[in-house]
């Protein structure tokens, strides 16, 4: 018995080969990418889409997971980025700092060509 099996660590083939090509294989290139990886990255993946492992072969050295995952951490974070200073930008946010006491606000979903917000937008109390 190993001493992996008795510490209570059991792993299947398919979890060496995975740990021994994204992480322990001589070679692989891990911390930072440069400008110059990341713009060939982010026109590979218009030209090819989600074809990681044609995309890693394009840069020696980085794996296929770790470039997807490289790539769709920086889409989402620039969504939420663009998403949020979207909505601070929007002529309502100029109308609904100037909301007056007497109205009640509801929430609405408005559907904009990026991703859906959530909007409040103010309504007369009277109605």
């Amino acid at each position: 018995m190993g001493v992996a099996y008795v510490s209570g660590l059991v792993r299947s083939g398919k979890s060496y080969r995975l740990r021994w090509v994204n992480y322990l294989k001589p070679g692989v290139k891990r911390g930072n990418y440069s400008k110059e990886e990341a713009d060939l990255i982010i026109e590979l993946h218009a030209k090819l889409g989600n074809k990681w492992p044609a995309i890693a072969e394009k840069l020696p050295g980085r794996t296929d997971n770790d470039i997807k995952n490289y790539r769709l951490s920086r889409r989402n974070a620039a969504s939420t980025y663009n998403k949020q200073h979207l909505c601070e930008a929007s002529p309502l946010t100029s109308i609904l700092k100037e909301e007056q006491p007497n109205q009640i606000s509801h929430r609405v979903t408005v559907q904009d060509e990026s991703a859906l917000n959530d909007i409040v937008v103010a309504e007369s109390s009277s109605l």
